[in-house]
């Protein structure tokens, strides 16, 4: 996919507050969207995350995330090393930064 659409599975990498921000976003609207809210770190499921949002953290295998996304949105504290990049890639999964997404909604909602 590289429509500039927002796709129906969206795997979120980083889960801080602009990630958190993006899986409410995805979840937030009557679009029927899937969101899964990925780190490296383990940690608890945050507080004020939408039910339907899947979890995963700790990530052991990017590649399997991404078999299950159409559309991959990454925080701004990713590195380009992350393995998520070669996951994207490898599956030619569509990767975008969390400005792109924005854009997206935005153009969705008023464009």
């Amino acid at each position: 996919m590289n429509n500039g659409s927002l796709g129906t599975k969206v795997l979120i990498v980083g889960a801080g507050v602009t990630g958190l921000a993006v899986a409410r976003a995805v979840c937030g609207s009557t679009t029927g969207r899937q969101a899964t809210l990925a780190d490296d770190s383990a940690r608890p499921r945050p507080g004020g995350l939408d039910d339907g949002v899947a979890f995963v953290a700790p990530v052991t295998d990017w590649h399997a995330l991404v078999t299950e996304a159409d559309l991959v949105v990454v925080s701004p504290g990713v590195t380009p090393q992350h393995p998520i990049f070669a996951a994207a890639t490898d599956r030619a999964v569509e990767l975008i930064g969390e400005i792109e997404f924005a854009l997206r909604v935005w153009e969705e909602r008023f464009g």
